[in-house]
């Protein structure tokens, strides 16, 4: 189920808003195919608050939403059943979206502060 999601972010390599709707699909194929619940209401959270700010953080998010390779990556480690591999590479591709959300609030508290 992840395949035709990547093949559509193939075919989107510069819209970052059409990537970020994508990007937002793959991880929900990723949590429903976990069948976890804590991790379905973290990411129902989580898509909830996208959704106020995704036109605002699609820019934030450019390195992460353009990493086509990466994604990539996690579909093919999923594919031949590589779990820890799959989930570092996710880990991973989280982090610098992470880091760069850090980063801004960062900025905004010194912002605010002055």
């Amino acid at each position: 189920r992840l395949e035709p999601i990547t093949a559509e972010m193939a075919r989107a390599p510069g819209d970052l808003p059409a990537l970020h709707r994508l990007v937002i699909d793959f991880w929900e194929v990723l949590t429903d195919a976990s069948d976890n619940v804590p991790y379905r209401l973290i990411f129902n959270s989580f898509r909830a608050f996208y959704a106020r700010v995704e036109d605002g953080l699609s820019h934030l998010l450019r390195d992460e939403l353009i990493d086509l390779e990466a994604y990539h990556s996690i579909t093919d480690a999923l594919a031949s059943r590589q779990g820890e591999l799959a989930r570092d590479r996710a880990a991973r591709l989280i982090q610098r979206g992470g880091d760069r959300l850090l980063q801004a609030l960062a900025m905004l508290e010194q912002m605010v502060a002055r």
